[in-house]
C-alpha cells in the first residue's frame, strides 16, 4: 500500500493450511528445459498455484476437498499441459506423478 509520503506499507498475508480439513497435489516435472513451471489448481471457487522447485517438484497444500483442473504452464515453448477431474480427498495427496513435456 502506498502511504502519503510516497513509500509502500507492505501488509503481509499469511496462511495457515488446516490438515485436518483439506489434501495436496503433487507432482514432478522431469523435462528440465521447461523448468520452472506455474502449477495452477482450481475448481471453479477455489484456486491454489505454486511454482516448481529446482528439481522440478511441486506440492500445492491446503487445498479443499473436491475435484479441480490442474494446468501446468512451462518457463519455455513446450504447451501447457492439463489435467481435469483430479480428485483431492481430506487428509491424503494426489499425485500426478513424472510429467515430461
Amino acid at each position: 500500500v502506498v502511504s502519503g509520503a510516497g513509500d509502500y506499507k507492505l501488509k503481509p498475508v499469511i496462511k495457515s493450511i488446516d490438515v485436518a480439513t483439506s489434501g495436496s497435489i503433487s507432482g514432478s516435472i522431469v523435462t528440465s528445459a521447461s523448468l520452472p513451471a506455474n502449477v495452477k489448481a482450481f475448481d471453479g471457487i477455489n484456486t491454489y498455484s505454486t511454482y516448481t522447485d529446482a528439481n522440478g517438484n511441486f506440492l500445492l497444500r491446503g487445498v479443499s476437498p473436491g475435484t479441480y483442473t490442474v494446468l501446468i504452464t512451462p518457463s519455455s515453448v513446450f504447451s501447457v499441459k492439463t489435467y481435469t477431474s483430479v480428485i483431492v480427498n481430506v487428509g491424503s495427496v494426489k499425485s500426478l506423478g513424472s510429467i515430461a513435456f
